[in-house]
């Protein structure tokens, strides 16, 4: 499908401490037809004061969600979501200022319903970024049986989501959606632009923070079986 507009969705845990980074990630963004919906999941002062100070500056829905579980979060602000593209992002993740008009140019060039970003990390050492490397590798050959996905930056659309129930409340995870949706829609992983910090990825170790993914993505093979 075609559209120039997106709709993006941030869900931030009490603890989130990368929202305003993130929106003037987004500020600076040479494609501005966007609106951000972001559904805090706590009660934070905080993070609503720094979205009431760029009101006048994006496009922008605050959604308070105390205690609600994440993928009831993420429906709830479909519901909210004026434009049929859907873009669900991590907080933390920082943004190259064409990053929406290449993804954008992207899902358009190859007709792409759904999209998974790659794992991308800034300034890197060697020896992690080809484990990143291998990591994708890996999400790209999965695509063709059950997908593996970080979900950080995934994009999606209206359509594709009402045909899936959306995501499972039942679920603490997001690993479904994928397996769902790919059995219907146009899937495939691309290059985003899209890049967590170094320093965030160092503070775990690069095999701990890849080993969640792959947690979860096992757990989703093994409950299939």
């Amino acid at each position: 499908m075609k559209t120039n507009t997106v709709s993006i969705i941030l869900t931030l845990d009490p603890i989130e401490t990368s929202l305003g980074i993130l929106l003037e990630d987004l500020l600076a963004q040479t494609h501005r037809q966007f609106e951000v919906i972001v559904a805090s999941l706590g009660n934070t002062e905080q993070n609503k004061a720094i979205v009431e100070s760029y009101r006048d500056k994006l496009d922008l829905q605050f959604i308070q969600l105390d205690g609600q579980a994440v993928n009831v979060a993420k429906n709830l602000a479909v519901e909210k979501a004026k434009y049929e593209r859907l873009l669900f992002l991590n907080p933390k993740l920082r943004l190259a200022p064409d990053f929406i008009y290449q993804s954008l140019s992207y899902l358009d060039k190859q007709q792409l319903w759904l999209a998974s970003g790659k794992l991308q990390v800034q300034d890197v050492s060697l020896i992690t970024r080809l484990v990143l490397d291998g990591f994708n590798l890996l999400m790209w050959l999965s695509k063709f049986m059950n997908p593996l996905s970080t979900f950080d930056c995934l994009f999606t659309t209206k359509q594709v989501h009402n045909t899936i129930g959306g995501f499972d409340i039942h679920e603490t995870k997001t690993c479904n959606y994928l397996q769902k949706a790919v059995k219907t829609f146009n899937y495939n992983v691309i290059n985003t632009g899209a890049q967590y910090a170094r320093g965030q990825i160092e503070q775990q170790g690069t095999l701990t923070f890849i080993g969640k993914y792959l947690r979860d993505y096992l757990r989703l093979l093994v409950k299939n079986i």
